[in-house]
């Protein structure tokens, strides 16, 4: 799914949590085990990857479990890497 128009808001929403990834000063290691930049890093490269298999620069994949139909594989609206 495109998600070009929303990322940076989506991506400064993620980040205000940022309490949750860094440690408080009396403790050393914080409980959560990716670093705040580390996971921005992931963020942009997840949704940057999703949008180039759609052709577009920012995508979020979906799973879907329920079975589809497809007549024609070829017709589908879809790229294959």
């Amino acid at each position: 799914m495109d998600i070009s128009k929303q990322f940076e808001r989506r991506r400064r929403a993620i980040l205000a949590y940022k309490s949750q990834f860094e440690p408080p000063e009396k403790e050393r290691k914080s409980k959560v085990y990716l670093p705040l930049d580390e996971l921005e890093a992931r963020m942009n490269l997840t949704a940057t990857a999703y949008g180039r298999m759609i052709g577009v620069k920012y995508a979020e994949g979906f799973i879907v479990k329920e079975t589809m139909r497809v007549e024609d594989v070829v017709r589908m609206p879809v790229r294959s890497i």
